[in-house]
């Protein structure tokens, strides 16, 4: 009976190293940073990580989306970058881009100034700060103080042309009980009169010169992609949902 035991002991034993050796194996990982233990990692498909950074900044943004690539040079910079580093308009067009994506892409609508100081809050924490009122935004709003209404004007932006961006990738998450991060690659570009350029730091916009083409542009692959900064994005865990902490070049 004891041999039994011994054996079955041994067999569980084996099993799960095996389990972990093949997850190891097969987990891909952005280099130098090392992979996470079976029980945190993430995979960058994962539909939570993927809602929660799109919130922030659409993954496929580019340069024709103005308020993202405005957004995007406020975030990803050299340095840790929190909530309070964040403007009322900066955290309004964020907002409400999450409101019309779930209305649909129909951006032609009245919006409830409750209504965005409650997702607000929701997303960035009940300390945030936020006055409504009208802000510069692509589409234009303007807000009704008689009716605490942000009120749809034009399609046309605002905000003039914009033409540094930023390309994005989410390649991994990592949870634990109190937190879970989002680690992003990206990739910096310039817009000359149609002529791109990539670099590979914020400011940096043309000390990439070797990667995979798509014709004339830089193709959006992994390859490309982990040239690029690692940058670390922190929700914290409060009241059972996700709360933006922070962004940062990541230090693993």
């Amino acid at each position: 009976m004891k041999d039994k035991i011994i054996i079955l002991v041994l067999l569980v034993v084996v099993v799960g190293m095996c389990v972990a050796l093949g997850f190891s194996l097969n987990k891909k990982c952005p280099e130098p940073m090392p992979c996470p233990t079976a029980d945190t990692y993430v995979d960058s498909s994962d539909e939570t990580i993927n809602s929660l950074f799109n919130v922030l900044t659409d993954e496929s943004a580019s340069v024709t989306d103005m308020d993202h690539a405005f957004i995007d040079s406020e975030l990803f910079t050299g340095n840790k970058v929190t909530v309070n580093d964040l403007s009322d308009e900066d955290l309004f067009n964020i907002i409400v881009d999450k409101i019309i994506r779930e209305n649909g892409n129909n951006y032609q609508v009245n919006i409830s100034g409750d209504k965005v100081l409650q997702e607000i809050k929701e997303y960035f924490g009940e300390k945030v700060r936020f006055t409504n009122q009208t802000y510069e935004t692509c589409p234009k709003y303007e807000f009704n103080t008689a009716t605490s209404t942000y009120e749809y004007r034009t399609s046309e932006c605002s905000r003039g042309n914009y033409d540094n961006y930023v390309l994005k990738r989410i390649v991994m998450g990592k949870q634990s009980s109190d937190d879970l991060k989002i680690y992003v690659r990206s990739i910096f570009v310039k817009n000359n009169n149609g002529a791109l350029s990539y670099g590979t730091t914020a400011g940096n916009f043309d000390n990439l010169t070797d990667y995979e083409r798509n014709g004339d542009s830089l193709a959006l692959t992994m390859n490309n992609f982990r040239k690029g900064t690692l940058y670390e994005v922190t929700y914290n865990i409060k009241d059972d949902h996700y709360v933006f902490d922070s962004i940062n070049i990541s230090k693993e």
